[in-house]
């Protein structure tokens, strides 16, 4: 779980200040996906037993990952910064948490909370979608 934290601490420090690295940042992030089914396909990955952490879970691409991924079978740990997003993901994802990740409390609950998950089901994390923040475009 070292390394949930250590990408998520990461993550805080890039910050996408230009319309076009959010472009770009989308572009990328809807390749993996697509990857992602694919590999999914080929390899014989067991979704059910594959964790994947996604911040910024409350609209836009984190919640679209949120819900696409959770219909592909796994295990998502969906982080909202509002209590009203957790809620209404309750029902799709695997573990809805409210997290600021700026707050190392939040984040340290974050990864006690993924790593009960982890044994309660027998899985193990196998990705972060890094989603959280506001893009300011002008």
């Amino acid at each position: 779980m070292e390394t949930v934290t250590r990408y998520i601490e990461s993550a805080k420090n890039f910050a996408l200040d230009n319309p076009v690295q959010v472009a770009a940042a989308s572009v990328v992030a809807m390749g993996a996906l697509q990857l992602l089914s694919c590999y999914q396909m080929h390899m014989h990955v067991n979704p059910q037993k594959s964790i994947i952490v996604i911040t910024g879970c409350d609209s836009g691409f984190g919640l679209m990952s949120c819900k696409k991924l959770s219909s592909m079978g796994y295990l998502v740990v969906a982080a909202c910064l509002q209590e009203q997003s957790v809620e209404a993901l309750k029902s799709i994802a695997a573990l809805p948490i409210q997290c600021d990740i700026t707050k190392p409390d939040d984040i340290a609950r974050l990864v006690r909370e993924t790593e009960t998950l982890a044994r309660q089901t027998n899985g193990r994390v196998w990705t972060l979608v890094n989603n959280a923040g506001i893009a300011n475009s002008g």
